[in-house]
């Protein structure tokens, strides 16, 4: 395998899945993202210890961002749709009977999670681009009621003056 800082966004992704499942099961199943992500990185070789604080920053914003956080939680995000990992609250990922019984390679494990796990993230994207679309409609039509109601503030005040 590549060094992990060598593999592009996706493949990161990718090789992150398993290496969650098998945290989540030495240690109980059930865990905040916080420690699992620290545990993830501390008990896997093939992940540099200086993940957690290798900070960049935004060429647009000038904000400063760790990538890997990104990739951890696109790799959960991905487990969860697929039905391997459930979030019973915020901050709190858990194991399914379904990722309790795997057994298998890090590829196979990807492959079966992107293949539910693409369509969703896709009909989710074509919802969202609906829905701006009908907010930037709605966002119209509100601009045409403010327009409307200052006019009927108008002839108000000119009624009340007469």
């Amino acid at each position: 395998m590549k060094n992990y800082n060598d593999l592009n966004q996706s493949d990161q992704e990718s090789f992150l899945m398993l290496p969650i499942i098998d945290e989540l099961k030495k240690i109980g199943g059930q865990s905040s993202t916080k420690e699992l992500k620290r545990s993830v990185v501390a008990n896997n070789d093939e992940i540099p210890d200086n993940m957690l604080t290798d900070f960049r920053t935004s060429k647009t914003t000038g904000a400063k961002y760790l990538p890997f956080d990104y990739d951890f939680n696109f790799s959960v995000k991905h487990l969860i749709l697929a039905g391997m990992l459930e979030r019973p609250h915020i901050g709190l990922v858990r194991l399914t009977e379904k990722a309790r019984n795997f057994k298998g390679t890090g590829s196979e494990l990807s492959r079966a999670v992107y293949k539910v796990s693409i369509p969703i993230f896709k009909a989710n994207a074509k919802q969202k681009k609906k829905h701006k679309t009908t907010k930037e409609k709605v966002e119209v039509d509100d601009t045409e009621d403010i327009d409307n109601s200052s006019e009927e503030v108008g002839w108000r005040s000119e009624l009340l003056n007469a």
